[in-house]
Order: structure tokens, then C-alpha cells, then sequence
């Protein structure tokens, strides 16, 4: 049970700069949720979207861990690994799910506000997180239908297939080859190189040109990653203003002053 003591963070004259930023990047993150919940409803297909929302629950659970934000990690964390399921195709999305998702989005709203306005987190989420756990549980043996009933021995072949057809070969299940196989990894075809008769990329050639194979373990680094840059770009800036108040007019003040802007726009883009 969540004590007064176990918030003592919160009330902390030195983390307050941390903690505004946290709860205005928590606002905004929300904010664009709300559209992005909103679009998955009509593209539930659009990968990029699913993509984009599992990172808005990554992000606030990282920084809910930094400041001791247990409830709203334990929410986020559930949330996103019902969201790593349908963006990395184990999982398809119906409404049990979307409905399983806007619960949580709903609910880690609401502990928002509890925790900017009450400097703690007086509000229950475990019908939410509850009901996420019996999403992921009675959809884990659910298996996504794949369209292409057979993959073509050959590559030459491929370049009979249907445009359709081609881009679900991407992504195609691990064979046994040893340690070395990674069954997360995503896999690019070889293509013809041009079209016979003009001898100029083909539209398929072109897109795998632009695709590469990457192990779905290194995203997923990448993620915690750049929640901990949130966090230093966080802690620099409060620094600054630390530094700022005792160096007010020095050089140093000004180069550190530039640095901070500069990694406070690198970090948001």
C-alpha cells in the first residue's frame, strides 16, 4: 500500500523542475493520444500508428519509474505489452482490445491529474490493469491468419507475385538455422534488379532498397534508450537553472544555456 512517504519525491524543492516537465510531457503525450486513439479505431492496420502509441506508453513508464510513480507504471507497462503484441503482429486488433486500450489510456488520464493536482497517486487502476492482463491472456493463443498460403521456393518468382502478396513476404517466421537465427528479426527478400525490357528499378526493387533487417531487441533498446535521454535532458536542465542562479551573467552560464536548448530540441524531435 502506497504511503505519503512513498511520494516524498514529488514534494522535493530539487525535483520540481523534473517534475513539472514530467507532467507537462505527460499532458501532451495524452493530448496526441487522444487523436492517435481515435485513428487506430479507423486503421486499425497502420503499423506506424501502433507504433507511435506503443512509444507514448513507453515513455511515460519510464519516467513514472524514475519518480517512484508506481501505480502508473504498473499501468503503462501492461498497456504496452498488449501494444508490443499487435505492432509486432501476435496479436490482432478487435474490440476487446481497442476497448482494453482506451481503459488504460482513460485511467493513466486520470492518475495524471491525480498526481499533478494531489502530489500523489490516489486513484485505482487495477480494474484497468485487470482488465488488460484477461485481454492478453484469453488472446494468447489467438493466431493472426497469414494471407500468403505459400511462400515461392525460388526469388525469381517473386517477381510474379501480386504487390500485395510481396510486402507479406517481409515478414516471414524464423527457419531453424542455430543460434545464430533470430525469430524476431525481419527479413528482406533479394529482388530481380530492374525491370527486363527498360532496365530501370522496378517498384519492387525500389522498396526493398529501403528496407532493412533489424532485430526487433534492438528497437526495443533503443526505446529505453531515449527514455533515458528524457530523463538526463530533464536533470540538465535543472542544472541550468541551478547554475543560472549562481552564475547569472558568466560565460558559462551562457554555453550551458545553449547546450541545454540544443539538446532539449534534439531530445524532442
Amino acid at each position: 500500500m502506497n504511503t505519503s512517504d512513498d511520494y516524498a519525491i514529488l514534494r522535493d524543492p530539487e525535483m520540481k523542475e523534473i517534475f513539472d516537465s514530467f507532467i507537462v510531457e505527460s499532458r501532451e503525450i495524452l493530448e496526441q493520444l487522444d487523436l492517435d486513439l481515435v485513428d487506430l479505431e479507423k486503421y486499425p492496420d497502420d503499423l506506424e500508428l501502433l507504433n507511435k502509441i506503443f512509444r507514448a506508453f513507453h515513455t511515460v513508464k519510464g519516467t513514472s519509474g524514475f519518480l517512484g510513480l508506481s501505480r502508473l507504471g504498473s499501468l503503462t507497462h501492461i498497456a504496452e505489452e498488449l501494444l508490443n503484441k499487435l505492432r509486432k503482429g501476435e496479436l490482432k486488433l478487435n474490440s476487446d482490445i481497442m476497448d482494453g486500450v482506451l481503459k488504460a489510456y482513460d485511467s493513466m488520464s486520470e492518475l495524471v491529474n491525480v498526481i499533478e493536482t494531489q502530489l500523489n497517486e490516489d486513484y485505482n487502476v487495477d480494474e484497468a490493469v485487470a482488465m488488460l492482463e484477461k485481454i492478453l491472456s484469453s488472446q494468447q493463443d489467438t493466431v493472426v491468419e497469414e494471407k500468403v498460403e505459400t511462400v515461392p521456393d525460388t526469388i525469381e518468382s517473386l517477381d510474379e507475385l501480386p504487390e500485395a502478396q510481396f510486402e507479406s513476404v517481409i515478414m516471414v517466421e524464423a527457419d531453424d538455422k542455430g543460434d545464430d537465427s533470430d525469430e524476431d528479426a525481419i527479413f528482406v527478400p533479394e529482388v530481380p534488379s530492374g525491370d527486363k525490357k527498360t532496365g530501370k528499378p522496378s517498384a519492387k526493387e525500389t522498396k526493398a532498397e529501403n528496407s532493412i533487417r533489424v532485430d526487433v531487441a534492438r528497437l526495443d533498446d533503443l526505446l529505453n534508450i531515449v527514455s533515458e535521454l528524457v530523463l538526463g535532458r530533464n536533470r540538465l536542465a535543472q542544472v541550468y537553472a541551478e547554475a543560472s542562479l549562481q552564475y547569472e551573467g558568466t560565460q558559462l552560464v551562457r554555453d550551458l544555456a545553449d547546450a541545454s536548448r540544443q539538446i532539449d530540441l534534439m531530445t524532442t524531435e
